[in-house]
């Protein structure tokens, strides 16, 4: 697992960025973009892309397959990705309603990062439907304010994550989700 510089990272957020713009040029209005919360500078590796990798096939089973439709995958050293269309039958607003209960309850869903993309070039966050920040992997702190602040080393947060998706992937991913 090799360290991502701070140029890789900003440079395949830039390139996702511009293949979500890509997309709505073509007119879609909606779209969710996945990745993988992952603290430090090992960012992809294969147990990282494996578990991601079960984390969608455990989020199409739980949507079911009419919601989303992949657009886009890949794992560049900045961090795997999927880039989906949100079908006509599900608002923007919906999705991430069921998105974040999605990230709330699955085993890794902390790690995972589910955005929704409007047209417009905005996101709807957490808070634009009601919802909590996000919370700290290692205190239940506000996550913004942990990694502000540093509360917690690279290497805490690097072993913390090992172990949880190395049991995840060691389970094949095994998730029985909750009625949506």
């Amino acid at each position: 697992m090799a360290d991502v510089s701070l140029a890789e990272l900003l440079a395949g957020r830039d390139a996702r960025t511009q293949m979500v713009e890509a997309y709505f040029t073509s007119g879609l209005p909606a779209l969710v973009v996945a990745t993988m919360n992952i603290a430090g500078p090992h960012k992809s590796s294969n147990l990282i892309c494996r578990a991601f990798d079960l984390a969608l096939q455990d989020l199409f089973v739980t949507l079911g397959s009419g919601q989303l439709l992949l657009l886009h995958k890949d794992a560049p050293a900045s961090g795997p990705f999927a880039i989906f269309f949100i079908r006509q039958t599900t608002t923007a607003e919906r999705m991430k309603e069921l998105l974040v209960d999605f990230e709330t309850n699955h085993p890794i869903g902390r790690w995972l990062d589910l955005d929704v993309k409007l047209r417009n070039g905005t996101s709807l966050g957490r808070k634009e439907i009601g919802h909590a920040s996000r919370r700290c992997f290692l205190c239940n702190e506000e996550a913004t304010v942990c990694r502000r602040n540093a509360t917690h080393t690279i290497e805490e947060l690097e072993a913390f994550t090992q172990d949880h998706l190395s049991t995840y992937v060691s389970n094949s991913g095994f998730y029985r989700p909750i009625n949506l």
